[in-house]
């Protein structure tokens, strides 16, 4: 006994739109019964265009009927129909946004198959949507591999920056089976390369340095370099053993550490830079007693922000061009 299909809900159901009466349905995989309209669907696609311009067939080899409606089966899922609908209705874009991305894979190869009018570039867009970007970044990612699509995995990519690598919250996106585990290497490689990197850019601005003191008429100048002015047990501090050298004051040398140590796990550059201006308690408590630090320290925290985020920015882009993700 063959299986019955079910309807599916708006707007492709069979009384989605009452005063233009579908003509045609297209039966998923799963047996599914969109109902469309052949004007719209011969409009958008050049196959539909062709298919309907044939003779119906009669007889044993007619097409099924079902509430007066010729029925077209299709091999895509109920999932990828709807998406490959939805490319096929651009007015009902704002009423029907994509809700999801079930689908959005399969619907990506069927566009092409059914020669759908831009109906990839609707698709990569909806990819980089906010709404999907930033909250199932590693399920665009996967889905961007899949697709062969280089420029939107490696927005992903830069996405995934700014999350944990460990974040046992995450549920694995289902399109992780349609890659393969070299791609998943690559984006680890590539997080832990921005890692270090964006480490060892930290480091850069607290090891020990051999500047000299700054011209007067600099003030504000990194006040952690600056050793005027400051309280006994504050300002920068001399190597014993090389007296040409010296170290930040202490509060800020341990303020950097703090924050060098998240971003090996969680290396956003944004939030880093964020951080680097937002003073802990134990960093308050450590310049409260030092008049030149309470004075400059957070105009200079802020200007060393600044310029953390965009050298970080500039040399993570350079290890970003080195990759690819679907190749």
């Amino acid at each position: 006994m063959a299986e019955s299909s079910v309807n599916a809900s708006d707007p492709f159901s069979p009384t989605s739109d009452e005063l233009n009466p579908p003509d045609v349905i297209l039966r998923s995989s799963d047996l599914v019964d969109f109902y469309a309209h052949k004007a719209i669907l011969s409009f958008r696609s050049l196959f539909f265009r062709n298919m309907f311009s044939f003779p119906h067939p009669v007889g044993e080899e007619a097409n099924p009927m079902k509430d007066g409606i010729p029925v077209a089966a299709l091999p895509e899922s109920s999932k990828a129909l709807e998406k490959l609908l939805l490319l096929c209705y651009p007015r009902l874009a704002n009423s029907y946004r994509f809700r999801d991305l079930d689908g959005v894979s399969a619907a990506y190869e069927a566009a092409k198959k059914y020669e759908i009018s831009d109906g990839r570039g609707t698709l990569e867009a909806v990819l980089v949507d906010p709404r999907f970007l930033e909250q199932e970044t590693y399920r665009v990612f996967a889905i961007a591999c899949h697709c062969a699509l280089e420029h939107v995995a490696k927005l992903a990519a830069m996405e995934t920056l700014k999350k944990p690598r460990l974040d046992s919250t995450l549920s694995e996106p289902p399109e992780f089976e349609l890659i393969s585990a070299q791609r998943l290497w690559r984006l680890g490689l590539f997080h832990t390369r921005c890692s270090k990197e964006l480490a060892g850019v930290m480091s850069n601005i607290y090891v020990a340095t051999d500047e000299e003191p700054c011209p007067p008429e600099q003030d504000p100048y990194p006040v952690w370099w600056d050793p005027r002015g400051h309280n006994a047990g504050c300002g920068p501090r001399e190597e014993p053993d090389f007296p040409e050298f010296r170290h930040p004051a202490k509060w800020f040398a341990d303020h950097m550490r703090r924050i060098r140590e998240a971003c090996l796990v969680h290396p956003d550059v944004g939030r880093i830079a964020q951080n680097v201006t937002e003073m802990s308690e134990p960093t308050l408590v450590a310049i409260a007693s030092c008049p030149k630090c309470v004075k400059h320290a957070t105009e200079c925290l802020r200007i060393t922000a600044s310029d953390l985020e965009d050298q970080a920015t500039r040399r993570i882009g350079s290890i970003l061009a080195t990759f690819s993700f679907t190749t």
